[in-house]
């Protein structure tokens, strides 16, 4: 369900022309704790984050959450996103985004 998840979310951020970068792309033989690094370098390259729901209760994606506030970056939840895109009030301009 949690890759399902990722991928509806890459999708729609790629139609809203977004760039996005996530850990679903890695190989399934990397534990979270193996992929951590490549993970953090991922967001460095990003200028946002976006969070679905239920990050919160992700240790991971927490961990992730805090490296992209240390570096500044936007932080998007996806809720919001589809909800400012419904009324046409947000556009993409080509950034790159980790989605957690």
């Amino acid at each position: 369900k949690e890759d399902v998840e990722f991928v509806d979310a890459i999708e729609l951020l790629r139609k809203k022309e977004f760039i996005p970068m996530s850990r679903v792309g890695l190989p399934t033989c990397f534990s979270w704790e193996d992929a951590k690094d490549i993970i953090a370098e991922m967001i460095m390259v990003c200028s946002s984050f976006c969070l679905l729901p239920g990050w919160e209760q992700s240790r991971e994606a927490a961990y992730e959450y805090g490296i992209a506030l240390a570096k500044g970056k936007q932080i998007l939840m996806m809720e919001k996103l589809r909800e400012q895109w419904k009324k046409g009030t947000i556009y993409a301009d080509g950034c790159k985004c980790d989605v957690r």
